[in-house]
């Protein structure tokens, strides 16, 4: 076995450096500074013609050189005395990126190894980070080496190594690790504590698809990321499962173990159901659960972006793990002391792991063992605590069996009382009952021959009130018929509607009494001599229904008086003389009756191209080209009002009719018309309004859409008071 010592970086330029010689086999060399000088590259742009061309400063190597996150060249020369040609590796296992330069055929050879390479991307022996060298007999070579490591992933070096072996030593040395110590624990450890994890991963899923229990599923987790983790510290994750995964393989650990941590943290809170027993205890666990996840995450973001050095944040992260398992023990001890039987299994499992862990956290400072030895320890620890952890389960199926077997029992018990419980009260409550019924059936037949006489009694009261609704309903008939006659007269007073398009051909009326009979009317009368002439009039009588009706045939006939036999045809005289008739016929000039009853009018005279209008409180609307004309009638009224004892005047206009002109008459029904929602009069302004948005549309069609609009504006509200709109074109 032929072991070389590496070139090893570090200062003074001055010093000669030692060669390595190998003359046999039986050489063994521990191979440190003396052999190696070294150049630091903090800017990591030397290349390896400027490195061997003489013009630098070599220094020696001394272990206190500080190699963190800067290139460090070394260089060493080897002498083969032997009398034979040998192969050499060199071992550099340590170090993140490594570079082996050898001159040879008048060019540099290049190999690479390292632990952030992906094996497509090494050289040599891929597994064990070894390079090859040839070496004739009785010659020598200088080597150089291009070292690196960021201690981003993992424990920087603490010195520089770099091993020679003789291809001879390599193979048996191989055979020895594969074989023995190493080898046969690293394969059987990582092979069987992964196995023992995939088989209680698939135990537990069948328990929590049997069960449905959130802890199954809990644990599950953490054995797929404890698995995962032990899958990826072992040469198995690289070698075999991720081989182009070198980024992958040095960073997942740190949140494999952090996600594992979590995982049984949550399984805790759910086992030891600490919600509910231990409230103090699950909310220190839920800080703790947090404090790891944002320590994680802080150590990440401070290696990528700060470029701390692992070593420093390697005993935080133990500290903080250390901590947290502390914290489950304790957890764990106080469920046990509150049910020991449920909970003395759960609590031994968690001791190993947090002795081996404290074994592994305070050995990396004072290395009482190798790292290796120490992460087997942690590993037994594990494996005990998993096999414990399982048998745990399994036992609180048990105690959730015979807990559900006790509570059927209790139950049963519970429901055999209460049943007893129940009869026995119901025997006393028929008793209480019988007692009662006895004392009420004597109250209910004096109760019953009191009911008896008071029935007698209203019975005849019934009929009395029978009779009456039958002379009420027998009257309110006869008072309908009358009222239904009424109606048939008033619409014979009325014009029809042949009688409307006989003289005036383009015209409509929206007529809608509020009741059966109405208070407004409207009146038409034609003469032919001395020359053709129409008279008009819309009316909107003092009150509605029977009374406005009344009112509304005395109008009309009085018109119809005015008009044929008295022959006063100026609208001005016919409202004078309508005025007259009504107070004499209402006897209002005497105030014997004390009737105030009138109406407002509006009458017009067309003759030819001129029309002449009065009124009495109401105007006329003239759409003349789309604009609305007003015409306003005047403030008395005919028949009562304030102005009974006063002289009335009737101002007459005289309207020149031009082509296209459309004419509205109408009461005020339709403006004091209140809407369904708001309580608001329909007003003036909307009529106005109305008006002109008819004026491109026929008057053929214009009463459907002014009975639309009224209809929508109403609602369900009910109708204020007659309603009469009368529309007309001349010519």
């Amino acid at each position: 076995m032929f072991i070389f010592i590496l070139l090893f970086l570090f200062s003074l330029p001055i010093f000669a450096q030692e060669p390595i010689i190998y003359r046999d086999s039986t050489d063994k060399y521990e191979l440190f500074g003396k052999y190696l000088q070294i150049i630091e590259d903090k800017n990591q742009n030397l290349s390896i013609e400027q490195i061997a061309s003489g013009n630098l400063a070599w220094k020696k190597y001394e272990k206190s050189l500080n190699l963190q996150n800067s290139v460090v060249w070394a260089k060493a020369k080897i002498t083969n005395l032997s009398n034979k040609n040998t192969d050499f590796y060199v071992n550099l296992a340590a170090w993140d990126s490594a570079t082996l330069f050898v001159f040879e055929k008048n060019a540099w050879k290049k190999q690479q190894t390292g632990y952030l390479l992906n094996r497509s991307q090494r050289n040599g022996n891929k597994m064990q980070f070894l390079l090859p060298i040839h070496l004739e007999k009785d010659s020598s070579k200088t080597v150089y080496f291009r070292l690196l490591n960021t201690s981003l992933y993992r424990r920087s070096p603490s010195e520089i190594k770099i091993a020679f072996n003789s291809q001879n030593d390599i193979h048996q040395k191989n055979y020895e690790d594969s074989t023995n110590k190493n080898g046969f624990i690293d394969n059987f450890l990582s092979g069987g504590i992964i196995g023992i994890c995939l088989i209680m991963i698939f135990y537990n899923l069948i328990l929590y698809f049997a069960v449905r229990e959130k802890s199954y599923l809990y644990f599950v987790a953490y054995l797929l990321f404890l698995g995962l983790y032990l899958l990826q510290s072992s040469p198995l994750m690289f070698h075999v499962f991720m081989p182009e995964s070198a980024f992958f393989y040095a960073v997942a650990r740190l949140w494999l173990i952090a996600l594992a941590n979590i995982s049984r943290n949550f399984f805790i809170q759910v086992y030891l159901q600490t919600q509910i027993k231990h409230k103090i205890w699950h909310r220190i666990l839920n800080f703790s659960t947090f404090f790891i996840f944002l320590n994680t995450a802080i150590i990440e973001f401070l290696r990528i972006f700060w470029q701390t050095s692992f070593d420093d944040l390697y005993v935080i992260r133990d500290a903080i793990f250390g901590i947290n398992l502390g914290i489950c023990f304790l957890t764990a001890w106080v469920g046990y002391r509150h049910s020991p039987k449920a909970n003395l299994v759960f609590w031994l499992a968690l001791i190993f792991p947090l002795v081996a862990g404290m074994f592994r956290t305070f050995n990396v400072r004072f290395l009482l063992i190798s790292d290796q030895e120490a992460f087997y320890i942690w590993q037994f620890g594990i494996v005990i605590c998993l096999l414990i952890f399982t048998f745990a389960i399994s036992n609180r199926i048990n105690l959730l069996k015979a807990e559900v077997a006790q509570k059927a029992i209790e139950q049963e018990r519970y429901e055999r009382a209460q049943e007893a419980q129940k009869k026995q009260l119901a025997e006393e409550q028929k008793a209480k009952l019988e007692i009662l019924v006895s004392h009420r059936t004597a109250e209910l037949q004096e109760s019953n021959e009191e009911l008896n006489q008071t029935n007698e009694e209203i019975n005849l009261m019934l009929e009395q009130v029978n009779l009456q609704k039958t002379d009420i309903e027998n009257k309110n008939k006869v008072i309908l018929d009358s009222i239904h006659y009424a109606q048939r007269i008033q619409q014979a007073i009325l014009p029809t509607e042949k009688t409307i398009k006989q003289y005036l051909p383009e015209g409509f009326v929206f007529y809608l009494p509020k009741d059966i009979v109405s208070g407004d009317f409207y009146w038409l009368e034609n003469i032919e001599s001395p020359e053709k002439t129409i008279f008009l009039a819309v009316a909107d009588c003092t009150g509605h229904g029977v009374s406005g009706a009344l009112m509304s045939m005395l109008g009309a006939n009085i018109l119809s008086q005015i008009i044929n036999e008295q022959q006063i045809y100026s609208p001005e005289l016919v409202l004078h003389q309508l005025d007259k008739k009504i107070r004499k016929q209402l006897k209002q000039n005497d105030n014997i009756y004390n009737l105030h009853d009138g109406m407002d009018i509006a009458f017009c005279q067309i003759c030819g191209e001129k029309m002449y209008f009065a009124a009495a409180q109401r105007p006329l609307y003239i759409l003349r080209k789309g604009e609305l004309i007003e015409i306003k009638g005047s403030k008395n009224p005919i028949g009562s009002g304030s102005s009974l004892y006063k002289e009335k005047s009737f101002t007459q206009h005289e309207i020149n009719i031009e082509k296209g002109d459309i004419f509205y008459l109408f009461s005020d029904g339709f403006v004091d018309q209140f809407d369904e929602t708001d309580r608001k009069k329909f007003g003036s302004k909307k009529i106005k309004d109305l008006i002109l948005s008819l004026q491109n549309i026929p008057l053929s069609k214009q009463e459907n859409m002014v009975r639309q609009a009224f209809s929508s504006w109403k609602g369900q509200n009910k109708q204020t008071d007659d309603v009469i709109l009368l529309g007309f074109r001349v010519r």
